[in-house]
């Protein structure tokens, strides 16, 4: 899910880790065991900064239970631990309205307990699909300064989750792929107004063809829609993100690439900037980029 729509510099340092474990039980059940550790610092720093309103550390620990069922059917049962911490030491407010709160960033600290049950088909050597489907529910335990001021805030939420995907390999390194997930999510949105905001429940649409041709050139294609609802500011309060765009990559080895590109946003909003409260928060973007990727 897409956390971060605002027109500025969103220069900002990120890191990715993840590790998985699996063991067979018997010959056709399989228990698989995940983590994953995101790590966010923005560049842009002060009260209302990318830094104040998405400087954070995600962990999310998985345990998949896996059963082969026909050949080419697997049914899974899961579940999922996220931690989200917000770590700018930097307030949010509606700074253009005097003497309205204002908080720190970890008043959004929340953790999420994912339960989902799916399936893994392959449907021919080719084409194979994914779906998980369950709950979401999750705790905002850390709402000192939003509980004084507003008694009533909700401190957790139950919402749906959904991740399904459709993948076709049409030729050999060469694939198309489509899919949907609904979650809640990060957003940069910390008030809806003058109400404060914790989070978003997303849906995410996306799609992509990735053609590989002359060995370790792969040219891709991707388009994406996400749908956000700020359920803290009230009714009608929504964001629609579209995505287009295009990449070239030459791989040098299995560590190096470099790539080009260029990718087109659109984002229509309900919602005023966090910045000057007149001024839209719908925008148009282009844009183009070269650069080098490693992999470790």
């Amino acid at each position: 899910m897409l956390a971060s729509f605002l027109r500025s510099d969103a220069s900002a340092y990120r890191n990715h880790a993840q590790a998985g474990f699996s063991a067979g039980i018997t010959e056709e059940t399989t228990v698989v065991l995940g983590y994953s550790n995101q790590w966010y610092d923005y560049d842009q720093e002060g009260p209302n900064s990318f830094s104040a309103n998405l400087d954070r550390i995600e962990n999310l620990g998985s345990i998949n239970l896996r059963q082969v069922v026909l050949p080419k059917t697997v049914v899974v049962a899961g579940y999922q631990f996220e931690r989200i911490d917000y770590t700018a030491p930097f307030s949010v407010s509606p700074i253009v309205i005097p003497n309205v709160i204002a908080f720190s960033p970890d008043e959004r600290d929340n953790y999420s307990h994912y339960f989902y049950a799916g399936v893994d088909q392959g449907f021919t050597p080719t084409l194979n699909g994914s779906l998980r489907a369950g709950a979401q529910y999750t705790k905002y335990d850390n709402l000192s300064v939003i509980r004084a001021a507003n008694p009533n805030v909700e401190d957790s939420q139950w919402s749906p989750y959904i991740d399904a995907n459709l993948t076709w390999l049409y030729l050999p390194g060469s694939y198309a792929q489509i899919g949907v997930r609904h979650q809640r999510a990060p957003t940069d949105v910390s008030f809806v107004g003058t109400t404060p905001n914790l989070d978003a429940e997303s849906t995410s649409v996306y799609g992509s063809v990735n053609h590989r041709f002359f060995g370790g050139f792969v040219a891709s294609l991707i388009a994406q829609y996400q749908h956000s609802t700020y359920d803290f500011g009230g009714s009608d309060t929504a964001d629609d993100y579209y995505l287009v765009g295009v990449n070239l990559t030459y791989e040098i080895n299995k560590f190096l690439a470099v790539e080009a590109g260029y990718n087109f946003d659109r984002l229509e909003s309900d919602l005023q900037s966090l910045v000057v409260l007149a001024q839209p928060r719908s925008f148009e973007r282009n844009r183009v980029y070269i650069g080098v990727r490693g992999t470790y």
